[in-house]
């Protein structure tokens, strides 16, 4: 499992740690172990994520489906990408206070949109010198360059993994697609004979 951690100052290196400010802490992070070392207490990088994901639950007295249910409704009054709405007035309009930390807020601002883009929601993103910003797409053109980006994106992954196989595309999606097969003649299973 990769795990990226975002810091805000990487005051020195040694050959055991890096010693970062982190969440306007100055802290140890163990090269080795992936622990913080808080001074108190030592923790795991997925312990710490934990506990921050509580206190963010905590700060903004919401839970994640609530959190869930007003980004829903922020991002429907943003149909169709002339009226995407940015990602820190957006996070303003869910958590109801300003963007304070750029990266661990949209961090949980595009945690939320992921869980609704698994649900089905048709969500758009732009981006541009001028601004962008996230809205759900039209039926119609929007909604086929929306399903373009994401098929364009996985077939990138897929490239990717047939060249580390050395083989080629197509030879690997006919092989994902007799795993397929198998599995499904199999009740499901992994797809390997």
């Amino acid at each position: 499992m990769t795990m990226e951690l975002a810091f805000d100052e990487l005051v020195n290196e040694t050959p055991f740690a890096w010693h970062v400010v982190f969440d306007g802490r100055r802290v140890a992070l163990s090269k080795s172990a992936c622990e913080l070392f808080l001074g108190d207490r030592i923790v795991t990088v997925p312990e710490w994520l934990a506990i921050k994901e509580g206190e963010m639950e905590e700060k903004h007295k919401m839970s994640f489906d609530e959190a869930t249910g007003r980004l829903q409704l922020e991002l429907s009054m943003h149909v169709g990408e002339e009226h995407a709405i940015g990602a820190a007035e957006l996070y303003e309009a869910v958590f109801g206070e300003k963007i304070t930390h750029k990266i661990n807020h949209t961090k949980q601002l595009r945690k939320l949109i992921t869980a609704l883009r698994k649900k089905g929601s048709p969500i758009g993103s732009t981006s541009s010198q001028t601004g962008g910003g996230y809205y759900i797409c039209r039926s119609g053109s929007e909604l086929d360059d929306y399903c373009r980006r994401l098929r364009r994106r996985g077939l990138h992954s897929l490239e990717l993994e047939a060249r580390a196989r050395k083989i080629a595309l197509p030879e690997l999606l006919g092989q994902m697609s007799l795993n397929l097969e198998r599995g499904a003649d199999a009740g499901g299973g992994d797809g390997r004979g």
